[in-house]
């Protein structure tokens, strides 16, 4: 069996949303939820192109889901705040639909989640 570390980035995402993530609603931690967020954000470009996007802001609510939790400085530092505030920006111009974008923030959520193992209790809900 492979160590986490050895794992690639695909494979992680997988063991996150199967252990963080439930079947139905939203997730009762911030991992779990930033795991839900990014996942429905790749789906809808990926499977969809972005077509429901605007709908009630159901997706904007999700990319400020992530930009609450992830543009922590303590946690990325100054100059990885830039990249992931424009990462953000690109995720949310819906009508590229940048798939690239949304992959390196799931990477940035990858880590996010191993810098911070244990269970972090929401306190706002994405949408």
């Amino acid at each position: 069996m492979k160590h986490e570390e050895t794992l690639d980035y695909e494979e992680q995402f997988k063991r996150l949303w199967q252990s963080l993530v439930p079947d139905k609603g939203e997730a009762s931690t911030v991992q779990g939820e930033m795991v839900r967020a990014i996942g429905r954000l790749l789906l809808e470009c990926e499977d969809n192109g972005n077509i429901n996007w605007d709908e009630d802001d159901y997706y904007q609510s999700l990319t400020d889901f992530l930009e609450l939790h992830l543009c922590d400085v303590e946690f990325i530092g100054k100059e990885d705040l830039t990249w992931v505030k424009e990462l953000l920006a690109r995720a949310r111009d819906y009508e590229s639909c940048d798939a690239d974008a949304l992959l390196h923030l799931q990477s940035v959520i990858i880590d996010w989640c191993k810098e911070h193992p244990n269970p972090v209790l929401r306190v706002s809900k994405p949408g």
